[in-house]
């Protein structure tokens, strides 16, 4: 009888894969206030920004904020259903002055949400290449990890 050594690994997530990124913009242009409360101040400040020029204020809810609760939300919605949470493979590019994979291609369970904070110029069309890169490279099997990309005006 011959002796065999077969694995006893079994893959566990049999599910089809659907790749997703998200581009997300942490320009200085996102601290912007566009929901002002009573408790919102102004500082006397101004900052300059993606060649605008912005009153610098204390409270209010900012575009930041905003897209930091929709992508906790996000997260929390993909977890919470079994058949997405199996199937959507996330990966998460930041963009500024410069172009950040703070995600790697993970299902949700093996992500963790970051906390977005905003500063700098945008570089959108920077993030849209590397993102389309990023694609690129999960279709050939190339494994892509964190990394830092400075872009050079």
């Amino acid at each position: 009888m011959a002796n065999n050594d077969f694995s006893t690994e079994v893959a566990e997530n049999y599910e089809p894969k659907c790749f997703c990124i998200l581009v997300l913009d942490i320009s200085g242009s996102m601290n912007e206030i566009i929901e002002n409360t009573s408790e919102t101040t102004q500082t006397g400040q101004t900052i300059f920004v993606d060649g605008k020029t912005y009153n610098v204020v204390n409270g209010g809810t900012s575009k930041l904020d905003n897209l930091n609760k929709s992508l906790k939300q996000f997260y929390d919605n993909i977890e919470s259903d079994d058949t997405m949470s199996q199937r959507l493979e996330l990966s998460v590019i930041t963009f500024n002055d410069n172009v950040t994979i703070v995600q790697e291609p993970s299902l949700i369970s093996n992500c963790e949400i970051p906390i977005l904070e905003a500063n700098g110029d945008t570089a959108l069309v920077d993030a849209v290449y590397e993102a389309i890169e990023l694609v690129d490279a999960r279709k050939n099997g190339i494994k892509v990890r964190i990394r830092h990309i400075t872009v050079h005006g």
